[in-house]
């Protein structure tokens, strides 16, 4: 099987995805510094009829999954998280030029 490189993985396209990634994961930081900082543990904050502002804490995963354990769990699923983005950045650096469809198939 030949590995072809190309820019779809690379070059200024991957640098502008890396940049909204970063920009995104900041503009996230930043609003629960700014929530945690300006409210109080279930403090809620009507915005319209429908949707409310309130600050709480998950500490488990998807719907408080594993909340009761001691905190291994946040290293497991931060360690998974660290491996596929590793995996899903090395799969982007080898798809051929001008690919914009992900690549599934085995050839």
């Amino acid at each position: 099987m030949q590995r072809v490189r190309g820019s779809a993985g690379g070059g200024r396209a991957s640098w502008l995805w890396l940049l909204v990634s970063a920009t995104v994961l900041a503009a996230d930081q930043f609003t629960k510094h700014l929530i945690v900082n300006a409210f109080e543990l279930f403090e809620r904050l009507a915005i319209g009829p429908f949707f409310d502002l309130v600050r709480l804490h998950n500490t488990g995963a998807a719907f408080s999954f594993l909340a009761g354990s001691s905190g291994w769990q946040n290293w497991l699923f931060a360690a998974v998280a660290v491996a596929v983005s590793i995996a899903i950045l090395v799969w982007f650096s080898r798809l051929p030029a001008g690919r914009i469809a992900l690549r599934w198939d085995s050839a």
